[in-house]
């Protein structure tokens, strides 16, 4: 599995057809391989592995835009964490995450909402190092509202990541850049260019 999983990440390239074709298999039976373990007697160790490996297969079937699979994927390694009892990490960010993206782009809107929101929740739980680089679980949030039109609870959610990621970070960070970004993009689709 671990030759086949790096053959996905350093060989292969979503974009070419050929390549697609052999991501999707590999990728098969990567899952394939993970759904005939018995995790339930694995290590917590072992489950947050396989967790983190059908995380990074996730994400293929995302860059892919096949969110169905991807959804399902990232559920599995959410419920790995789950059972393994892990502490909230950057991995467990990432995996809500991925979940909010994909049932979003699915049309699952409450769905796409909850792990957002869980997101969230999560950095409360992370140490001050990791949780200054979390502005992008509420962004998210933040551009779903402005996507579902709810402009007002956008706007709040764009100002808690800001301040939170001014308050942490260097202003040069990407990520507080990305953070501005995403405000002026609210507010040229509320209109007021004046203040993007």
């Amino acid at each position: 599995i671990e030759f086949l999983l790096a053959d996905l990440r350093d060989s292969l390239a979503p974009d070419n057809a050929r390549d697609a074709v052999l991501i999707a298999q590999i990728s098969q039976q990567v899952v394939d391989h993970y759904q005939k373990l018995d995790s339930e007697r694995d290590t917590p160790e072992v489950k947050l592995e396989h967790a983190a490996k059908l995380l990074g297969v996730a994400n293929i079937f995302r860059k892919m835009a096949r969110f169905e699979e991807a959804a399902h994927l990232a559920q599995m390694s959410l419920d790995l964490r789950h059972s393994a009892g892990s502490k909230p990490d950057k991995n467990l960010l990432e995996t809500l995450d991925l979940l909010g993206t994909c049932h979003n782009q699915l049309g699952h809107y409450p769905d796409a909402e909850k792990f957002y929101q869980l997101a969230i929740d999560e950095t409360e739980h992370l140490p001050d190092a990791d949780a200054a680089r979390t502005g992008r679980a509420t962004g998210r949030l933040a551009e779903f509202y402005r996507q579902m039109g709810r402009y007002v609870e956008a706007d709040d959610l764009h100002r808690q990541a800001i301040s939170r990621a001014e308050a942490k970070l260097p202003l040069d960070d990407l990520d507080l850049a990305t953070r501005y970004n995403d405000y002026g993009e609210l507010m040229r689709y509320r209109g007021r260019l004046d203040e993007s």
